[in-house]
């Protein structure tokens, strides 16, 4: 009796992995090619092209030139699944001081008089040495075999022609990036979180390279859906574990065209990388709390009731801020008593100390209080305010907490005209 009733539990147990199996288990699903366009998505981030070199062997698979052709250059173009991929044929006319014409052997019959032409423009200028130059840029579709199916690819080319005569032709290679991707939308939060695939090493093989945290697929997530891509928290490597509202989720089983795979959470917990503040005039400004030069503990916005605060992130070594403070003391002397106060925070290198902060503050008259920070911009309140260049002001009213001004709003002449404009009385002050 007893060992039926541990089968009986057995078997209940064994239903219930099952099911639970089939809930965590995640689901290959098949998501759209974008065959172009894919690029303008993330044109934000700085990816570099591929290169390919020219030779000036003619290959024995060619067997028909166009007409007119008189210094060609010839190289290959390889895209699809790394085990089977298509090569294509790229001839390039290259006379020298004149624009070059680009010929693709899309077909691969090597007769390049029956194929698409590829869009290929030279744009016209004038060198240093008042030389006529060209730089030619276009684009082509590419048609890559994934089994039996083909998937059409386009990739961004460009290429700086020669006017130097002692510049070899060869060494100017052709430059290309990827315009295909993939995109869909992850079943992440209420609506879903669109997302973009993009093959940054312009392959056609969304498996990537293989090496750890530097796959070349790149996976956008439109986290803040805004439609554009953000500095940080919105863009990942697609092959790498990555953490979305306390999520940390994987891509797995990724097909080499890209269009079939499985969103998963990960056994693996990786941090998650918030997005940058929204920033802009009328938003909040961030709180903080922070020790200053002299000793006194700041607390943001909470200790400046019924004041404007003047936020202002410099460092002694940035020739701008030197010419800059100036301006802002002397904007300072007049709008103190009507309400301004004012807030620095140093962005110095580790060998910038406390006393070179003091000695410089004095003899810049500066009478505010400052918060000293040698980490550059991976300091606290530069993270926080995700900070990339100094100067950098904002102007909060400490009452609201909301941003009144920010930018170019607050640098040179603009200075005076943007605080005489927020601190002057209100209509109703005084009712």
């Amino acid at each position: 009796m007893k060992h039926q009733v541990r089968t009986q539990e057995f078997l209940l147990l064994s239903m219930l992995f099952l099911a639970l199996g089939s809930t965590l288990k995640a689901q290959v699903s098949e998501h759209v090619a974008l065959p172009s366009g894919a690029f303008e998505k993330i044109s934000k981030i700085p990816i570099p092209p591929q290169r390919m070199k020219w030779s000036p062997e003619k290959p024995s698979s060619l067997k028909v030139m166009p007409k007119g052709v008189v210094s060609p250059l010839y190289g290959t173009i390889k895209l699809g699944q790394k085990e089977a991929q298509t090569a294509f044929l790229v001839v390039l006319d290259a006379p020298k001081g004149k624009p070059s014409r680009l010929f693709i052997d899309f077909n691969g019959n090597g007769d390049l008089t029956d194929d698409p032409k590829p869009e290929w423009k030279p744009i016209s200028y004038l060198s240093g040495k008042m030389k006529r130059c060209w730089f030619s840029t276009g684009w082509a579709d590419f048609p890559v075999k994934y089994g039996k199916k083909t998937q059409t690819l386009r990739l961004l080319l460009s290429r700086q022609d020669s006017v130097d005569p002692e510049i070899n032709p060869l060494f100017l290679a052709l430059e290309y990036k990827a315009d295909f991707g993939i995109v869909g939308s992850f079943p992440i939060g209420e609506k879903g979180l669109p997302f973009e695939l993009y093959d940054a090493r312009a392959t056609g093989d969304f498996h990537g390279s293989g090496v750890p945290n530097n796959s070349g697929i790149f996976l956008w997530l439109d986290v803040n859906g805004n439609g554009k891509v953000e500095d940080r928290g919105e863009f990942y490597d697609a092959i790498e574990p990555f953490n979305i509202g306390g999520t940390t989720y994987e891509i797995k089983d990724i097909s080499a065209d890209g269009k079939t795979f499985a969103l998963a959470k990960s056994a693996k917990t990786v941090k998650e990388i918030m997005l940058p503040p929204d920033l802009a005039n009328g938003k909040k400004a961030l709180p903080f709390e922070a020790v200053s030069l002299d000793g006194q503990t700041v607390h943001f916005p909470g200790d400046y009731p019924g004041k404007k605060v003047l936020l202002y992130f410099w460092a002694t070594w940035c020739g701008d801020c030197q010419r800059e403070l100036p301006g802002v003391v002397k904007a300072y002397k007049s709008y103190h008593e009507k309400g301004l106060e004012a807030i620095g925070l140093t962005v110095e290198r580790s060998n910038d100390s406390e006393q070179d902060v003091k000695e410089f503050v004095k003899n810049y008259g500066i009478a505010w209080a400052q918060i000293y920070n040698n980490q550059m911009w991976s300091g606290d309140l530069c993270q926080l305010y995700y900070l990339s260049h100094t100067p950098t002001a904002y102007l909060v009213d400490c009452d609201s907490g909301k941003i009144l001004a920010s930018g170019l709003e607050l640098m040179g002449d603009r200075l005076e005209t943007t605080l005489k404009r927020e601190l002057a009385p209100k209509p109703d002050a005084g009712k």
